[in-house]
């Protein structure tokens, strides 16, 4: 049985694929995966609900693009904090809706915060409340002009 400790590489080949293929359509129905791979239709259910119950797929979702919704600004905030407060900073954090992506890192900021923005008004809402945090020493924010690549799907080796 699989668990969220377990490393991609006891994960059989028929649940690598599954996931690679929902990665790419999560509407794929589980009769063409079963089709597919030449598995039970049962087989395909039960091993997506073996990696659902292990935490291995989350959820499903959807791709927006978030310019067509109006968001023109995309910002990568980097923050310094006192890291004896880094639990209680990540909490509130988190909290902020407009913030689709944070990671706790090494280097001169503890936190990276990727967020999206209607306008430069909505993002200095946005800041003063990041800046608001107690504990957060500075901020150093970061426009992106153009977004090259954001695909937050896994890859494997052997992926091409």
């Amino acid at each position: 049985m699989l668990d969220m400790e377990t490393p991609t590489h006891q994960l059989d080949d028929t649940d690598l694929w599954i996931i690679k293929q929902l990665q790419i359509d999560s509407r794929t129905q589980y009769r063409q995966l079963a089709k597919e791979t030449g598995k039970s239709l049962g087989t395909i259910a039960n091993r997506i609900q073996k990696l659902h119950e292990n935490g291995v797929l989350n959820n499903w979702s959807i791709m927006v693009d978030p310019e067509k919704l109006g968001f023109d600004l995309t910002i990568v905030i980097n923050i310094e904090i006192d890291v004896k407060f880094l639990d209680e900073i990540n909490k509130q954090i988190r909290q902020i809706q407009e913030l689709f992506a944070i990671y706790n890192v090494t280097g001169n900021f503890d936190i990276i915060a990727f967020g999206r923005f209607y306008n430069r008004e909505h993002l200095d809402r946005v800041i003063h409340r990041i800046i608001n945090i107690q504990h957060i020493r500075r901020t150093s924010s970061n426009v992106v002009l153009r977004n090259l690549k954001e695909d937050f799907r896994v890859y494997f080796p052997g992926d091409e």
